[in-house]
């Protein structure tokens, strides 16, 4: 089976020989292709009624339904929103459409009523953004962050990093913010308030004497 890239080079392909050699019938298109008459016809028509022919017109189009055929009635939608109060004061948290869908195969006077009860998780979550019970997450906005002068302001921290024989070893380690760079690290089996303390002082020590 071609891929979609091959199936749109040998699209461009026939839309190329159609321009070099516009008098050509669609069987001698076929035969230069090695495609069927029927294929040439079908993205010959396609191509042609593009005023201007754009990648999108060599691409292949969904075969799914252009709209739905099983409309789903108010009164679905209706359960659908109760069941998904009911459920989630059931189970203390919001319910899913696992759960709501599951429910609603069960509603037997829904299709008794000739009701189309919908067997999708992805149509149960739709109607639930349509009546508002899923909202769309807020755009987020990121704000730059202004970084000082190289050497201008440090930060220290302390950490610890543990071992598969259950052996800690702790550090200390000074990066400079407006670089990132490293200043000063070190390490000890366990820092303390004055041991912490006697860190600092060598960072200080080491970084004037430099």
């Amino acid at each position: 089976m071609e891929s979609e890239a091959e199936l749109v080079y040998r699209r461009i392909g026939l839309y190329l020989e159609m321009e070099a050699h516009p008098d050509w019938s669609n069987r001698r298109l076929a035969n230069e292709l090695g495609k069927s008459e029927r294929w040439v016809r079908k993205w010959r028509r396609r191509i042609t009624d593009a005023e201007t022919p754009t990648m999108r017109t060599f691409l292949s189009q969904s075969r799914a339904p252009k709209s739905c055929t099983n409309p789903i009635a108010p009164i679905v939608k209706e359960v659908i929103g109760s069941l998904r109060e009911e459920l989630s004061e059931k189970f203390h948290r919001p319910a899913g459409a696992d759960t709501i869908l599951y429910e609603l195969l069960k509603r037997e006077d829904l299709k008794d009523a000739g009701h189309f009860i919908p067997s999708s998780k992805t149509t149960i979550t739709k109607i639930l953004k349509e009546l508002g019970y899923i909202q769309k997450p807020k755009p987020r906005f990121k704000m730059p962050v202004v970084l000082p002068a190289p050497n201008e302001e440090w930060e220290m921290d302390f950490g610890e990093i543990h071992f598969e024989d259950e052996m800690q070893l702790e550090f200390f380690l000074v990066v400079d913010r407006g670089t990132s760079r490293v200043i000063y690290i070190e390490g000890s089996p366990g820092y303390n308030a004055e041991t912490a303390l006697e860190a600092v002082a060598r960072l200080l020590t080491t970084v004037c004497s430099v």
